[in-house]
C-alpha cells in the first residue's frame, strides 16, 4: 500500500468538534507528531479545514482519534480533490490551491518534508491547476469573499450601507476588493496591527480606524465582517451593548471571532455554519464543471497510482542487484578461498555456482511465501499466476537460447567429412 496518511477536520464535521481543534495552537499538534517519532509532514490550515498530511503512520497518536483519517490512495485522492477546489465550502475556489502550495513550501522550508510527500503534493498541485485550466470550475463568484459579498446583497443594501472589515489579512483583502465593488457608502479597515490596516485601506482606497477604536466601529456602521485568524473572540456582548439593532454581522473565521451570545441583543449574526448551505445551493448550476473535475482527478490519481507502483518496482528491482552484487563479491571472496587451499578450480567454480544461486534465491522465495500464508486472496493469487507466467515465458525464452547456441557450437566444432583425420 502506498505510505500516505491524513488526518482531517474540516467545515463538514460537527461545527463545534471543527472549531475547538481548530483553537488549539499547531505547536501541540505538532508536539504531539514529534513525539510520535513523526518528522515529515504538511499541515493545511485554512478556514475551513485543518489536515495533516504525512509519508509516516501517525494515525495511532491519540490527538487525531477524533479526525477523519484516510490511508494510502483514497489519502492522495482526498488531497487532489482538495487542490481541485472539490473539497471546498465554495466549489472551485482558487484560494485553497494557493493554501496547498504555501503548506508545502513551508513543509520544505522546515525540512518536513521527504521524497513521497514531495511526490504526491507537486502532483497535487498540477492536478489543482489542470482542472482550473480545463474546466469552467472557478468561474464567476466561487470565492467565500464572493460567497460573502452575494449574502450582502441580499440581506442589506449595500449602497446606502457602512460596512466594517475586521482583518487584514489575504482573505480579508479579497474581501475588501469585492466590497468595493458594490459602491458601499463607506468601507473601512479595522485589524489589531494598525500599520497592516492602513496598507490595507490604501490598496482599496478606503479607510482605517485605530486597533483601540473597534466598538467605535461597530457602532458606526450597519455591516460588520470578520475574516481573520484570532483564536479567540474579537467581538464581544461588550462591544454591542447600546448599540442599534439594525446591523448584520458577518463572520468569516474559524474559529469564529464574533461570539454567538451577541444575537441574544437582537443582532443578526451570519458565520460559516450558516452560510454552507446557501453555498451548497448556488453551485448547484456548476454540476456539469464538478463532473468533468471529478473526471479529470481521477484520470489523474489512476495515472499516478501506475506511476507510483512503477517506481516501487523499480526501487525493489534495484534492491534485488545491489543484494546481488553483494553475494557476488562474497562468493568471488570465497572462490579464491577455496582455490588458494588447494581446492580442485573445477569443484570450487562449482560450488560457488551453487551458492550464489542458492543466496540470491534464499530471501526472495521466503519473502514469496510469506506473503502468500499472510496475505493471500483471490487478488494476490490471481497475480501470483500471472508472475508466473511471466517468468515461465522469460525461462523458455532463455533455455531457448541456451540451446542455439550449444548448437552452434557444436556445429562449429565438427570437421568436415572431406577433412576428416583417418
Amino acid at each position: 500500500m502506498l505510505k500516505f496518511y491524513l488526518a482531517s477536520w474540516n467545515f463538514r464535521d460537527d461545527y463545534k468538534l471543527f472549531e475547538s481543534i481548530s483553537t488549539v495552537d499547531s505547536k501541540i499538534m505538532q508536539d504531539a507528531l514529534y513525539a510520535g517519532g513523526i518528522n515529515e509532514y504538511v499541515i493545511l490550515s485554512t478556514c475551513n479545514r485543518l489536515e495533516v498530511y504525512s509519508s509516516q503512520d501517525f494515525t495511532g497518536i491519540d490527538y487525531f482519534k477524533t479526525a477523519d483519517i484516510k490511508l494510502g490512495r483514497e489519502a492522495v485522492d482526498h488531497l487532489f480533490r482538495v487542490a481541485a477546489g472539490l473539497e471546498s465550502m465554495s466549489v472551485g475556489e482558487q484560494e485553497i490551491l494557493r493554501q496547498v502550495k504555501e503548506s508545502y513550501d513551508q513543509a520544505i522550508k522546515d525540512k518536513r518534508s521527504g521524497k513521497m510527500l514531495s511526490i504526491v503534493f507537486r502532483k497535487a498541485i498540477s492536478v489543482g491547476k489542470k482542472v482550473r485550466d480545463e474546466t469552467d470550475i472557478s468561474k464567476g463568484k466561487v470565492s467565500l469573499a464572493a460567497q460573502a459579498a452575494q449574502i450582502v446583497e441580499s440581506q442589506m443594501r449595500p449602497q446606502e450601507s457602512r460596512i466594517l472589515i475586521v482583518g487584514t489579512g489575504k482573505m480579508a483583502s479579497a474581501l475588501a476588493k469585492y466590497m468595493m465593488k458594490l459602491s458601499p457608502a463607506s468601507l473601512t479597515i479595522w485589524g489589531r496591527n494598525e500599520s497592516r490596516a492602513r496598507d490595507l485601506s490604501v490598496s482599496v482606497r478606503s479607510s482605517y480606524i485605530l486597533p483601540a477604536e473597534l466598538a467605535a466601529g461597530i457602532r458606526e456602521n450597519e455591516i460588520i465582517i470578520a475574516v481573520t485568524s484570532s483564536k479567540s473572540y474579537l467581538i464581544t456582548k461588550d462591544h454591542v451593548e447600546n448599540v442599534q439593532k439594525d446591523k448584520l454581522f458577518i463572520d468569516l473565521s474559524n474559529p469564529r471571532n464574533i461570539d454567538p451570545q451577541i444575537a441574544e441583543y437582537g443582532f443578526r449574526i451570519i458565520d460559516l455554519e450558516n452560510i454552507q448551505p446557501i453555498i451548497e445551493e448556488n453551485m448547484k448550476a456548476k454540476n456539469r464543471e464538478v463532473l468533468m473535475a471529478n473526471r479529470i482527478v481521477s484520470e489523474e490519481l489512476v495515472n499516478f497510482a501506475r506511476k507510483i507502483m512503477e517506481m516501487e518496482t523499480d526501487d525493489f528491482i534495484s534492491d534485488i542487484f545491489m543484494f546481488s552484487k553483494l553475494v557476488e563479491k562474497e562468493s568471488a571472496d570465497q572462490l579464491l578461498h577455496e582455490i588458494s587451499k588447494g581446492v580442485p578450480l573445477e569443484v570450487a567454480v562449482s560450488d560457488m555456482a551453487n551458492s550464489l544461486v542458492n543466496k540470491i534465491l534464499s530471501p526472495h522465495i521466503l519473502a514469496l511465501k510469506e506473503i502468500m500464508r499472510e496475505k493471500g486472496n483471490e487478488k494476490m493469487e490471481e497475480t501470483m499466476r500471472h508472475f508466473h507466467s511471466q517468468l515461465r515465458t522469460h525461462y523458455e525464452d532463455y533455455l531457448k537460447k541456451l540451446e542455439d547456441r550449444q548448437a552452434s557450437r557444436n556445429q562449429q566444432g565438427q570437421i568436415p567429412q572431406s577433412i576428416q583425420k583417418p
